[in-house]
């Protein structure tokens, strides 16, 4: 099944920075971060076209109105990092540590998330539209009225996710656990393999009013 999410355009051509060069109304196009640690760094309007971080550590920094576009991230450790009111069009994060992101409201298209650990992750009232998720850890992440479309979130843990009042359109979620996951409201469109459909109902049925008990012992069987 091939991926609704675009890659991200990566020039040919690159110039070395480092991470002192994230800074406020910042323009950073066609470059390379390989490495570097930064803790709680905070920038307002940081605009990235063409760049890709390798190796990087920024555990709880603050990207305020973010501008992202066709930039990758690779084994990165990106924890506890906020994303607001960001925007990312072609951006992908390869085999990252996104615990505890929080990207309420994030607006993205084309996104990736590939081998990440994205557990207890915030996308509250984020739209989406066309992301790959693949093989990631979101246990515990949120969902709650995030609108999401044309998207693989395949072989991934999602146990305890919240995905109340969220407007899914043709997500496949393939592969993925889906014990324990809250809202079955917002997984009305979702498509899932045979092997899935159990835990899909015991999510769903709840959210529609329908209890599941054994009957009283005198219950008449069919005639």
């Amino acid at each position: 099944m091939p991926s609704p999410a675009a890659e991200p355009r990566l020039p040919r051509t690159t110039e070395a920075a480092g991470l002192d060069d994230l800074d406020h109304d910042v323009h950073l196009q066609d470059v390379v971060l390989d490495g570097g640690v930064a803790v709680d760094l905070a920038v307002e309007d940081l605009r990235l076209t063409g760049c890709r971080f390798t190796g990087v550590r920024m555990p709880g920094a603050v990207f305020d109105g973010p501008e992202w576009a066709d930039v990758v991230f690779e084994d990165c450790d990106l924890s506890g990092v906020t994303l607001k009111e960001a925007v990312l069009r072609r951006v992908a994060f390869r085999r990252c540590r996104l615990s505890a992101l929080v990207a309420g409201e994030l607006v993205a298209s084309d996104l990736s998330l590939v081998d990440c650990k994205a557990d207890e992750a915030w996308f509250r009232m984020a739209r989406i539209e066309r992301a790959e998720v693949s093989r990631c850890d979101l246990t515990g992440s949120d969902w709650y009225r995030a609108q999401v479309s044309k998207a693989h979130m395949m072989g991934c843990r999602l146990e305890g996710a919240q995905f109340s009042l969220a407007k899914l359109d043709d997500v496949a979620l393939h592969g993925s656990s889906l014990a324990g996951v809250l809202g079955g409201d917002g997984l009305r469109n979702v498509v899932v393999g045979p092997e899935q459909v159990l835990d899909l109902a015991l999510v769903v049925l709840p959210s529609l009013g329908v209890r599941i008990e054994d009957p009283p012992e005198d219950t008449p069987g069919p005639s």
